[in-house]
């Protein structure tokens, strides 16, 4: 009887201790202001990964409500209403950043500050990767002859402008280049900086600007549309999916050592890999203004095209849905390479399958200028 009491109990605290405690939603009010402490409205605050989106009011504040995961938390990213591409600032959605001010300036206010020679105030707090403070680091403005130490604390103070890079040296230590809109985004609070050791070979997985296809996103969506090649077995196979691959940039740029990280196909796998292989140099990711070599993952999507179903009447074309401009060409083309008797191979790659727009058993051309023998009857 004990040990059945025991044994109850026992799986009751087990069964209480899977229960996930209930998450609470954390109101977070970020206030976004300009450098000159006036407000910066409409600044777009998305979360990554996510559909939401919130926008700051009149006053530069930004609203809302989210529930916070201990065991993982949300990177959220704040755009200028005029530019959603470029991240001007990011952090991660903790109770520490609840109630958290900004700066952030646009384009127009920066050549602005730059064209006045605008000065202001900023601070750092240098350290090592293993935390450990970095006394006598020598800070200068560029071009400026303004120039300070870091203390015992690794601390230092210096005015800085717009116009010219912060610049950051310290003996057996990687040089760092920062611009000024890092330290204004921290406002009152001094800007953390690690400095990484000379000739360090560090792969990063997140960096502070992450590397990107020259471009941006749409250049590399693009990119792909053009140059991923979709083996034809897997096509009359049937096989589309979606292939993942990881690479590094490295600090040039060049894309290396990518593997698949998602399987699909082989065929396909390599078709990735080729891809991601014959890419162009990216804009490699920099940590602290240092570039620094850096993994990123993608995924590859491979979609056969649906084809639309015949309908009664129509002229027999079993057309599939490609672009216009793809299909007007078709036409125009079509009829000459079968008046001068090429090979449909020959005619240019226009991305699209042939044999869907020519097949001579079925196909009865209606163009305005389908050929006709001389008797008025249709060539086949």
């Amino acid at each position: 009887m004990r040990l059945s009491i025991l044994l109850f109990f026992i799986c009751s605290v087990t069964l209480l201790q899977a229960i996930p405690a209930p998450s609470e939603k954390t109101s977070f009010r970020i206030t976004i202001l300009k450098s000159s402490g006036e407000p910066q409205p409409g600044i777009v605050l998305k979360i990554k990964n996510k559909t939401l989106e919130y926008r700051g009011n009149a006053e530069g504040v930004i609203s809302f409500e989210y529930d916070v995961n201990s065991s993982f938390y949300r990177t959220a990213e704040l755009y200028l209403p005029t530019d959603m591409e470029t991240i001007q600032s990011s952090f991660l959605l903790t109770e520490a950043v609840a109630d958290t001010t900004l700066y952030i300036d646009s384009p127009e206010e920066i050549a602005a500050l730059q064209q006045a020679g605008t000065t202001f105030p900023i601070e750092g707090l240098i350290s090592t990767a293993n935390g450990e403070p970095l006394t006598g680091a020598t800070v200068s403005i560029q071009g400026t002859g303004r120039t300070v130490q870091s203390d015992e604390i690794g601390l230092f103070h210096i005015e800085a402008d717009y116009n010219h890079p912060i610049v950051i040296r310290a003996k057996g230590m990687e040089t760092l280049s920062l611009e000024i809109t890092r330290f204004l985004q921290f406002g009152e609070e001094p800007l953390p900086i690690v400095m990484p050791k000379k000739g360090s070979d560090r792969i990063y997985r997140s960096v502070e600007q992450m590397p990107r296809f020259p471009g941006g996103m749409k250049a590399m969506r693009n990119y792909i549309n053009r140059n991923l090649q979709y083996p034809k077995q897997a096509q009359n196979a049937g096989i589309e999916g979606v292939v993942g691959v990881q690479f590094i940039v490295e600090k040039n740029g060049e894309i290396t050592d990518p593997i698949i990280v998602r399987h699909l196909n082989d065929e396909l796998d390599e078709a990735a890999l080729h891809l991601i292989r014959t890419m162009p140099r990216w804009i490699a990711g920099k940590d602290h203004g240092t570039p620094v070599r850096c993994k990123y993952s993608i995924p590859i999507q491979f979609k056969l095209p649906k084809k639309e179903p015949v309908v009664a009447g129509s002229t027999g074309v079993d057309k599939t849905q490609k672009t216009t401009s793809s299909q007007e060409v078709a036409k125009e083309i079509l009829p000459v390479a079968l008046q001068k008797a090429l090979p449909i191979n020959l005619l240019p790659d226009l991305n699209i399958e042939w044999t869907e727009y020519f097949r001579p058993q079925a196909i009865e051309l209606s163009w305005p200028h389908a050929l006709k023998s001389k008797k008025g009857k249709r060539r086949r």
